[in-house]
C-alpha cells in the first residue's frame, strides 16, 4: 500500500468531520495571514519604487537638467536645423525630455516656493 501508517492516520483524521472543519479553518487563517503578508510588501515595494532612494533621485534630476541643457544648445543652433531638420525635431524631443525628466524628479516644496516654477506646482504634482 501507499504510504503506511501516516497515510492511514491522515486519511482517518479526515473524515472526522471535526478535524476536517478544524483543518480547514486554519488553512483560511493561514491563507489570510499570507494574502495580508503579500498586501504590505506590495504597498511597501510600490512607495519605494515610486520615492525611490535620494540618490538615484537626484542622479535622475541631474541628468535631466543635462538633456534639457544638450537640447537647448541643439536648438539654439539654428544653421544646422537648415541642413538637418531631422536633428533639429531630435534636440526639440531632447529638450522635452529633459524638462519632464526635471519635473517629475524635483522636489515639489523646493520647486513651490520658486516664483515662475511655483504656478506650474499644482498641475506637476498630478
Amino acid at each position: 500500500g501507499g504510504g503506511g501508517f501516516g497515510a492511514s492516520v491522515a486519511a482517518a483524521a479526515m473524515n472526522n468531520p471535526h478535524v476536517r472543519d478544524a483543518a480547514y479553518e486554519q488553512a483560511n487563517q493561514g491563507f489570510s495571514v499570507v494574502r495580508q503578508g503579500a498586501s504590505q510588501a506590495v504597498s511597501e515595494l510600490r512607495k519605494y519604487v515610486q520615492e525611490g532612494p535620494a540618490g538615484v533621485s537626484i542622479l535622475c534630476f541631474l541628468g535631466g537638467l543635462a538633456t534639457t541643457i544638450v537640447g537647448i544648445l541643439g536648438l539654439l543652433n539654428i544653421s544646422s536645423s537648415l541642413t538637418s531638420p531631422f536633428q533639429y525635431v531630435l534636440n526639440a524631443y531632447l529638450t522635452l525630455f529633459g524638462v519632464v525628466t526635471v519635473l517629475l524628479e524635483a522636489d515639489m516644496e523646493s520647486f513651490g516656493r520658486m516664483k515662475v516654477l511655483g504656478k506650474l506646482k499644482p498641475f506637476v504634482e498630478k
